[in-house]
């Protein structure tokens, strides 16, 4: 089932849409940031700090001086792609399936007015984009496929991601808030 995504006519998981997503990432020279340079960048407030994880998750524990922007909503409308998505989700045992948010890049640009000092982007995971392990093209993970969209987008310069994700976060002891 399309999650509303298509990367050159590839799914963004498949084999090929992470490639692709990958050499994207790389061309446009999107950082991966330890925790403690994230911290800083907070400290400073010279960057806009996007969490792209759901609103729920968000709302469970996230870095302080976030702004939630999901990449994912839940599965709008009932036609009938849309059913068999939710029908696909509930085989896995997921109750509330999703899909890509079609308004991500202009609710950032709203939350970031001014791009220009930079955007970083956080998930659960961080993924990478180096050569990791058994995995040559690095791990994927929602906030670099965000960035890749943001990269397309064309509507902003540094773009930058949270290494080890929110997880990684919280592992390094850095201070998690819940709403």
């Amino acid at each position: 089932m399309r999650s509303g995504l298509s990367i050159q006519g590839h799914q963004p998981t498949s084999p090929a849409g992470w490639a692709i997503i990958v050499d994207s990432l790389r061309r446009a020279d999107v950082q991966l940031l330890s925790p403690q340079e994230v911290q800083h960048a907070l400290q400073a407030g010279t960057q806009c700090v996007v969490d792209v994880r759901l609103p729920a998750e968000f709302e469970a524990g996230h870095v302080s001086g976030t702004v939630n922007v999901p990449f994912f909503r839940p599965i709008s409308g009932w036609d009938a792609v849309r059913v068999l998505r939710r029908l696909a989700f509930a085989l896995f045992g997921i109750r509330t399936g999703t899909e890509i948010n079609p308004l991500f890049v202009e609710e950032v640009s709203r939350v970031a007015a001014d791009s220009s000092k930079g955007i970083i982007l956080m998930c659960n995971i961080g993924g990478v984009i180096e050569h990791s392990g058994s995995f040559k093209v690095g791990t994927q993970s929602r906030s670099l496929t965000a960035a890749h969209v943001l990269v397309e987008s064309g509507k902003f310069g540094s773009i930058k991601v949270l290494k080890g994700g929110v997880n990684g976060w919280a592992a390094s002891e850095r201070p998690i808030e819940e709403m």
